[in-house]
């Protein structure tokens, strides 16, 4: 599983899995951890999705890289 630690503006998240044009963005909850989401991120993958912890992080690796 890949797991890419990226920040913006020193805000953390991570995004999970190979590169795909399809992204799940998972949500978690107050007292929660980005990290919590990697074995929902082995699911996604084997469905051909990849997967992030932040919505922001999305956008700009949207705008980046497809």
């Amino acid at each position: 599983m890949q797991k890419e630690i990226l920040y913006i503006d020193g805000i953390p998240a991570i995004l999970w899995g190979k590169t795909s044009e399809k992204i799940y963005i998972h949500v978690h909850g107050k007292m929660s951890r980005k990290e919590y989401a990697e074995q929902f991120a082995i699911i996604a993958e084997n469905k051909g999705y990849m997967s992030s912890s932040d919505y922001g992080i999305v956008e700009q690796w949207l705008l980046e890289n497809v």
